[in-house]
């Protein structure tokens, strides 16, 4: 009898070990079968994340190039009003040179010219 009694807890207890690793492989191919949908997923969605990000860095570099075209332009246009002035300022000097001297440069050229 006692060998009975044996049995039937050895018996019981491979049945609960049998259950445990039959809940085991249940929860193993739950868990395999959402990492693949969530694998599906991430490839379904890295094409525009993907796409998104390239376009927020040509957004970004757009900007940036922009910034640089107006540092361009403003360093450009005061090199220019600078190089206006100092024209304008060489200009007026040499008005007043000629105002001045215009009379004796005029004396001078003729008289070379007829001495010769």
């Amino acid at each position: 009898m006692d060998k009975n009694k044996i049995l039937e807890s050895e018996s019981g207890n491979l049945e609960n070990v049998i259950r445990n690793l039959i809940k085991i492989d249940s929860e193993v191919t739950k868990f395999k079968e959402n990492a693949l949908t969530e694998r599906k997923k991430i490839l379904t969605e890295l094409p525009q994340k993907k796409k998104a990000i390239k376009e927020q860095y040509r957004a970004k570099a757009e900007t940036h190039i922009e910034d640089i075209k107006q540092q361009i332009t403003a360093n450009s246009e005061k090199t220019l009003n600078v190089a206006k002035e100092n024209c304008e300022k060489r200009i007026k000097r040499l008005d007043k040179l000629t105002a001045e001297n215009s009379e004796s440069w005029i004396e001078d050229i003729f008289n070379r010219t007829i001495s010769n």
